[in-house]
């Protein structure tokens, strides 16, 4: 089977070098240059809603309470805590957020061949650009400042 593609035109970017992370929730996967990502921790145990819409709580094991969020597909904070989430990321500079997610892969050393997303798919508040393949799944690139601020924009 040929790998899947968005569209066969989408223009070529300068290809991205070094460490990423490969974060994965369902169908959405996002690559993040690996200084954006803090480190992964399991999830022990189900969140409880903040209070606010698409927000949850987790308390630490210093008995301090951290937020945190699973994304949907469309890359929006989901209402309910989806079962199956177990990987939690923080980003550095954002102490108390954590993202859950259904994976993550770290890939070292690798070169990567960017490309533009269509026209079609860009929207003005989408914190995504371009994408990369791996063999059938495709998986958008990000940063970890730009996914935040879709993150936060959305909570508020």
């Amino acid at each position: 089977m040929p790998a899947m593609t968005i569209d066969a035109a989408a223009a070529s970017l300068p290809p991205m070098s070094g460490d990423f992370v490969l974060l994965g929730s369902g169908a959405l996967q996002l690559l993040l240059p690996q200084s954006d990502v803090g480190a992964a921790e399991h999830l022990g145990r189900r969140p409880r809603p903040s209070g606010q819409p698409g927000l949850f709580e987790i308390d630490a094991a210093d008995g301090q309470a951290f937020f945190v969020v699973a994304l949907s597909p469309r890359m929006e904070p989901m209402a309910e805590f989806p079962e199956g989430r177990f990987v939690l990321t923080s980003f550095p500079g954002h102490a108390g957020l954590m993202v859950c997610w259904d994976d993550a892969r770290v890939l070292g050393r690798v070169s990567l061949q960017p490309r533009a997303l269509p026209a079609a798919m860009l929207a003005d508040d989408a914190p995504v650009d371009a994408y990369v393949e791996f063999g059938e799944r495709i998986a958008f690139c990000c940063t970890g400042d730009r996914l935040l601020a879709h993150v936060f924009a959305a909570l508020n």
